[in-house]
């Protein structure tokens, strides 16, 4: 005997979701459930349902009206369905849910499971402000600008001019928040515009890193030639 399931997960992660992505998603999808729909949020306010995956592909996606979510399931309720919702941004950026017979369920889990992991990207363990890395890095970094100001600067560093410091540490503290936001997004949909935004926030993003891996390795490499 089948006994009816459900299971609902929803997943902290940073994704990026192509046309391709899009289209394994709504295969998955459409074994579940027939016809299917798609609704989207544009950052205008307004909320579109489309009737084929082509239609949300073909969108221009562009800076002024860009894409911040994505609701894919059946168009119609039934006793057997499969909701996928994705946000650009806010918690949980991926969660879907599935009803029907229970092996029915843990199939398409399975295969939901497997499509998150393909969108998921490398730093997702770090876009949770729970964790403590992000605020660690921000901090550390900011303090060390002070820091080599300070000792460039020494006038900064005394009397009444200290609070040039913490007006630095702070002024710093913001720029690589905001960076972190820019360079590593929660949610990110590559299509129409969007694709090619997609393309040079992951050529800065190397590029920053390739840079601040560098000044890290030098400042390490000058501490220890300097250590006696």
């Amino acid at each position: 005997m089948e006994y009816p399931a459900s299971k609902t997960r929803s997943l902290n992660i940073a994704f990026v979701v192509n046309a391709d992505h899009l289209k394994r998603l709504a295969e998955i999808l459409g074994e579940n459930a027939h016809p299917l729909e798609y609704t989207v949020k544009f950052t205008d306010g307004t909320s579109v349902r489309y009737g084929e995956i082509e239609e949300v592909i073909r969108q221009p996606n562009s800076s002024r009206r860009s894409i911040v979510s994505l609701i894919a399931g059946p168009a119609e309720q039934t006793a057997k369905s499969a909701y996928m919702n994705l946000k650009k941004s806010g918690l949980p950026s991926l969660e879907y849910t599935i009803n029907g017979p229970q092996r029915d369920v843990i199939y398409f889990a399975d295969k939901l499971d497997d499509w998150s992991a393909t969108v998921r990207q490398w730093y997702s363990p770090f876009i949770s402000w729970a964790s403590p890395v992000p605020f660690l890095i921000v901090i550390g970094l900011s303090m060390y600008i002070a820091d080599r100001v300070a000792r460039s600067y020494p006038h900064f560093a005394t009397g009444k001019n200290v609070w040039l410091i913490v007006v630095l540490i702070l002024a710093a503290a913001v720029i690589e928040l905001y960076s972190l936001t820019v360079l590593f997004p929660l949610g990110t949909f590559a299509v129409g515009h969007g694709e090619k935004r997609h393309q040079v926030v992951t050529w800065v993003r190397n590029t920053v890193l390739v840079l601040s891996l560098s000044v890290v390795t030098g400042v390490i490499a000058n501490w220890i030639t300097k250590r006696p």
